[in-house]
């Protein structure tokens, strides 16, 4: 996929040169400013006073000027599809066109897009005529605060997990992930470098921030391993891998750290990975229906299946003594379960059937998580 950015261009442009009218108002019949007017002005307003935003709904030939470009890109890089800017900023008919003279193109698969907003203005934007999908984000605040802030309970994002699986049309691709450009990075969170209400990217200029407490690694580990047990294809963030810190823009796009990484760094590097080619070999984490078996104010367990393969993944945000005992679906009742373990960090799990039911029971030390493939052999 190819980054796009179709919402605005820069002032020394030559399209803002050629075509001034081009661009959409900048000062409003009240006298204001429009710019980040988000949500008051969607369609029109600019991000910043250099770079105005493309007026798609009064100049068309804006949109087959970007189709051009797009198929360009497409014949002479071989790429698959397209990653969407600021995608609520544009009106919806041009993702259509978009999408619709894409969609003629041999190599094309999938758009995604970026939208920090509720589900139903995510939704509002992908469809079969529109983008195959968008980055979670509704998901992401959510799990960011439980995960990294250490607030409210699992449970929370048990309900969030499902509420984006339900939500979103079936045919949407949503992806979720644990940070971007946008948003300060996981580890400033998980530092408590970043408090609540605070001014990130004054925070993010200062470039101060560091790593706090090794331990809190664990914490973004764990986060990892959620959104590669969820539905949708994860997206990482350069960097995120080995726990790079840092505020809001500019300090979350500070250099790749290449080497001299700590023992933690590395140790999260290679879990990462490990966590990613368990996906890929595990057609039921990849696109398997999703279930909660159990949530609570401390752990979740998931289970992935298609009719096929069936994986169980049980994460803990703080251990406990006493296990979590849970019935297994109706579908696992009267059968042997073979259990092979696929991936575990500090967890512990012991499956059973007996009497017509299956059973599991879990337990895990802080910030634990374990993955199982779960065969369903009829006796």
């Amino acid at each position: 996929l190819q980054d796009f950015v179709a919402n605005h261009v820069h002032v020394n442009h030559p399209w803002f040169q050629e075509h001034p009218e081009w661009q959409t108002a900048y000062e409003l019949p009240d006298g204001r400013k429009n710019l980040r007017l988000w949500n008051e002005h969607p369609f029109t307003t600019w991000f910043d006073t250099f770079i105005p935003s493309l007026d798609y709904e009064k100049y068309p030939e804006i949109t087959q000027r970007q189709v051009e470009i797009a198929n360009f890109w497409m014949d002479h890089a071989g790429i698959a599809g397209f990653r969407h800017d600021a995608v609520k900023h544009i009106p919806p008919m041009f993702w259509k066109s978009v999408t619709r003279e894409l969609r003629k193109r041999p190599g094309y698969e999938f758009q995604i897009g970026e939208t920090i907003s509720d589900r139903l203005t995510i939704a509002n934007f992908v469809g079969p005529d529109l983008l195959s999908g968008q980055f979670d984000f509704p998901l992401y605040f959510t799990l960011r605060g439980i995960l990294g802030q250490g607030g409210g309970k699992m449970e929370d994002l048990a309900k969030s997990t499902l509420d984006s699986y339900t939500f979103y049309e079936p045919y949407s691709v949503m992806s979720p992930l644990l940070g971007n450009h946008d948003v300060s990075r996981f580890m400033a969170y998980a530092d408590g470098d970043i408090p609540q209400g605070a001014n990130e990217g004054e925070i993010g200029l200062k470039g101060t921030i560091q790593v706090d407490d090794p331990s809190n690694y664990r914490k973004l580990q764990l986060g990892f391993a959620y959104v590669f047990a969820v539905p949708g294809p994860p997206t990482l963030y350069y960097g995120d891998e080995i726990g790079m810190t840092g505020a809001s823009d500019p300090d979350n796009r500070r250099p790749m750290v290449w080497e001299n990484w700590t023992p933690e760094q590395t140790a999260l590097q290679a879990a990462v990975g490990r966590l990613g080619r368990m996906r890929q070999a595990n057609a039921a984490l990849r696109r398997g229906e999703l279930q909660v078996l159990s949530a609570g104010e401390e752990h979740i367990v998931l289970l992935r299946q298609t009719t096929d393969q069936a994986v169980i993944a049980a994460f803990f945000r703080k251990g406990s003594t006493a296990p979590v005992s849970l019935e297994l679906p109706k579908g696992f009742a009267n059968i042997r379960i073979e259990s092979t373990p696929l991936e575990t960090h500090g967890l512990t799990a012991q499956f059973g059937a007996a009497g017509g039911k299956a059973t599991l029971n879990i337990s895990g030390s802080d910030y634990s998580y374990g993955f199982w493939s779960v065969e369903r052999a009829v006796r």
